[in-house]
């Protein structure tokens, strides 16, 4: 059994996700990728915090308090934002998934 050490010692993670040979961790300091390989972690979106993930074959998405979503390939890059000003109700996000080709997000106030 591995343990991984989050700093600093108050992070919460709120979501795990399996990415290929990768464990993806949504927490409340940013996205931790670690390495099912080696056992090396780095954290790919620092200052975030993730309340859900989602991935697809080639993206990876993340549900934030307020931030709204972000998209990011499979090396923390960011990609899209999508918030308020886009369309969502509110910015806090508790789910993302999809569904032919449709991608849902689920914020506090709703689908």
């Amino acid at each position: 059994v591995n343990t991984i050490l989050l700093q600093p010692t108050s992070t919460k993670v709120n979501r795990i996700l399996k990415h290929g040979k990768q464990l993806l961790l949504g927490t409340t300091h940013g996205l931790i990728s670690y390495s099912l390989k080696d056992s090396s972690e780095q954290l790919i979106t620092p200052n975030i915090n993730v309340q859900t993930l989602y991935t697809d074959r080639t993206h990876i998405w993340l549900g934030t308090l307020q931030h709204g979503v972000l998209q990011s390939d499979t090396t923390g890059k960011i990609l899209a934002h999508l918030n308020t000003t886009d369309g969502l109700q509110v910015n806090h996000v508790v789910g993302i998934s999809s569904y032919q080709n449709t991608l849902y997000i689920l914020t506090k106030r709703g689908l």
